[in-house]
């Protein structure tokens, strides 16, 4: 009687702790799971973010260059000037993170960049000048707001290009806002010139 007591008591306490382990293991499965998903997740934002990169920094490079051509005020196009070149150099500079994930550098505009694009390139004079600094303001927010996440990359790659560029990026914002006040206040170049009336 007594044996059977102890063989009931040993199965008793063999359920108990399986039951605790099999808790214990439910509460650790989603948590490696968990930690196995975040370099997946932050390897996809990092192809993610050098895509964009590179398809963006196109984008500006071909707008800034309409800008340098088409733009009356003078401020604009220096400014257009500026985003030119900078933006070329950090092209360049992506190029070798972008090999590290086999992505292929853009030869064209996307769609969506076309038709950015193709708006501007319909405009003239102050209009052209405000649309201009209007989509520079907004590309630049919403760029350095990408930048600062992926400074927090894993990648050193990512990490250090996002790092050394985005004191330009904010260098550009600034520039962009302050003409934009300038141009609400005075207007383009040719705005301020008076019009001549054939007699």
């Amino acid at each position: 009687m007594k044996a059977l007591f102890n063989i009931a008591l040993v199965a008793a306490l063999v359920c108990l702790v399986s039951s605790t382990w099999a808790q214990q293991e439910q509460q650790v499965q989603p948590q490696q799971q968990q930690q196995q998903r975040q370099p997946a997740d932050q390897q996809n934002f990092d192809q993610t973010f050098v895509r964009d990169g590179l398809l963006g920094g196109m984008m500006e490079v071909k707008v800034a260059q309409l800008a340098v051509e088409r733009a009356t005020n003078p401020d604009v196009k220096r400014f257009a000037q500026k985003l030119a070149q900078d933006h070329t150099a950090a092209n360049r500079e992506l190029m070798p993170v972008a090999n590290q994930f086999q992505i292929q550098v853009p030869r064209e505009m996307i769609k969506e960049h076309q038709q950015i694009w193709q708006k501007l390139s319909n405009l003239r004079g102050a209009d052209f000048d405000l649309e201009f600094i209007r989509l520079q303001i907004e590309d630049h927010q919403n760029d350095i707001a990408k930048f600062e996440k992926a400074q927090n990359s894993a990648n050193p790659q990512v990490k250090a290009f996002a790092t050394k560029t985005l004191p330009t990026l904010r260098e550009h914002l600034k520039m962009a806002q302050d003409i934009k006040a300038k141009l609400g206040q005075g207007g383009t170049q040719e705005q301020q010139q008076p019009q001549r009336r054939d007699q």
